[in-house]
């Protein structure tokens, strides 16, 4: 469960297969880029990949941005989800490593863990 989250970019609800793009803190106040994709007709292909930014890089983006830490997820939605606030899967995904980029390129580091299947 992420604290202060805030959706970054999602697709087309219609569809049997979506995405979307989370960004908030957990308790230990890492930030946490997820993404996350449900195939409604076969669960079995869901996934998750999360982006775990610890305390320090999150200073290091927070001194770069030149933001407070908990404006970090609003500044990565203007940057890179306002354009789209909906889109297509593939644009989705594009967007999640439009993120990561972004986030090194600030200087900061991530550790990247996916969880497969339904329960993921």
């Amino acid at each position: 469960m992420l604290e202060n989250d805030i959706g970054i970019i999602e697709s087309i609800d219609d569809f049997d297969i979506w995405a979307y793009i989370v960004a908030g803190y957990d308790f230990r106040g890492r930030l946490i880029i997820e993404y996350d994709y449900s195939d409604v007709n076969n669960h079995r292909n869901d996934y998750r990949q999360r982006a775990i930014i610890d305390a320090d890089d999150v200073k290091t983006l927070s001194g770069r941005l030149s933001v407070s830490s908990h404006e970090i997820p609003s500044v990565i939605k203007e940057e890179l989800g306002s354009k789209a606030p909906v889109a297509d899967i593939s644009t989705v995904r594009y967007a999640f490593k439009e993120i990561l980029l972004f986030i090194v390129e600030k200087g900061a580091q991530y550790k990247l863990e996916t969880c497969y299947g339904e329960r993921h």
